[in-house]
């Protein structure tokens, strides 16, 4: 399983910087906003 990067989606800063995350730097890590995440499991 790989480690997950939670984040609030419905903050536009934290969109932009995730999107920035996935493109350029490509992490070792899922990053999701945590409206689709259950937080609950964690």
């Amino acid at each position: 399983m790989r480690p997950l990067m939670i984040f609030d989606g419905d903050c536009a800063f934290c969109t932009t910087s995730a999107n920035f995350m996935r493109r350029r730097i490509r992490p070792r890590c899922d990053i999701e906003p945590w409206q689709r995440t259950d937080i609950a499991a964690f």
